[in-house]
Order: structure tokens, then sequence, then C-alpha cells
């Protein structure tokens, strides 16, 4: 019996929510939150905008001069984390990595690092998880919040946690979560495509 396709009901604003069990309805569900990560506000920082080769930033505002970042604001919503260029991972790390939250620093580092073009916001039973889906790669980081951020991968090729580290789940939720990071990821490829 496949329980993650038991109940599978798409709803109109993309996002998937699927029952984990028909006959207790009432139990947690498995639920896309949100289709992007958004970088919070950054206390401490001012709103003076700073010299970056060429280009002028805002680490205050996430702002860059430059033709990447102009072009990414016309597809991504403001603290997008798809929006932040070169110059301001560059700026964010050199001058404010303090300011930024674990989380986002993790998200950046794989961004930048390993090539991740989107991300999910997952409910998951009772946590919330990040998916990060790499266009060239066939694997995908999944960020838990374990006493601290954590990211784990898992490779879709050879259908495991990359160097056997995976979320600390029981057997049967790690199942689940591996059937839906499947899921999620033949979602991704075809709107790829589409």
């Amino acid at each position: 019996m496949n329980i993650l396709t038991d109940n599978i009901t798409l709803l109109k604003n993309k996002m998937v929510r699927i029952s984990l069990n028909v006959k207790e309805q009432k139990r947690e569900k498995i639920e896309i939150v949100s289709d992007s990560y958004q970088i919070p506000f950054l206390e401490g920082l001012t709103k003076k905008t700073i010299i970056a080769g060429r280009n002028r930033v805002n680490l205050y505002y996430l702002n860059c001069s430059c033709k990447i970042y102009r072009l990414n604001v016309k597809k991504y919503p403001r603290r997008d984390l798809r929006r932040i260029c070169n110059h301001l991972y560059t700026k964010l790390f050199s001058e404010a990595e303090n300011n930024l939250d674990e989380l986002s620093k993790l998200m950046l580092h794989n961004q930048f690092w390993f090539s991740q073009t989107d991300v999910r916001r997952i409910k998951f039973y009772k946590d919330i998880l990040y998916t990060g889906f790499h266009k060239d790669h066939n694997i995908i980081s999944l960020f838990r919040d374990q006493d601290g951020w954590e990211k784990f991968v898992f490779e879709i090729t050879n259908n495991n946690w990359r160097n056997g580290l995976s979320p600390l789940y029981k057997e049967n939720k790690l199942n689940e979560l591996e059937k839906l990071i499947a899921e999620l990821n033949n979602d991704f490829l075809q709107s790829l495509k589409s």
C-alpha cells in the first residue's frame, strides 16, 4: 500500500496536499507551503549603498546595479533568494555574515556553490523543511532544523542519502520523505521542459 499516492489533490495554486492516511483525515499532512525562499531583513545594517567593483550594492534592501540582478528583479519577488547576484553574495559574506541567520547562509551557499535553482518550503508532519533543486544535477538538497539548520543531500539516481547521512526520522517517515522528494524532483524537471 503506497500511502503517498492514496489521496493526492492538486490545488489551483500549485500546492500539493497529500493525505497520509485516508481513514484518519485528521492526521498531519504533507504540504508544499511556498515555492521560494525569502531572505529575512538583516538587523543592524544601514541603508547605505556600497561599491562592489563597478556596481552599487545595498545590503539592507538586497539590491545591486548589475545586469544579472536587474534581470532577476523582473522574474522574482523582493528578497527572493534567486534575485541575489554574485556581488550581493560576496558582500553579504564579507561585510554582513553575522547578520544572516543560519538557514539563509546555507541557502546562499547552496545556490552559489552547488547551482541550486529553486526552493520549496514543505510542511512534513510537524516539521518545516526546505528542498533545493539543482537543474544540472540529480540531487536535491534538504534543509531541516535539528537543533540548528542542517543540509542533507538526496541522490535521485542512486535513491539514497549522500554519505549515508539522512534527516533523523523513523524509517517509515524517511521512506515517505524519499518518495515525496522523488515526486517533487519529477515535477521540477517537468516544469523545466514546459
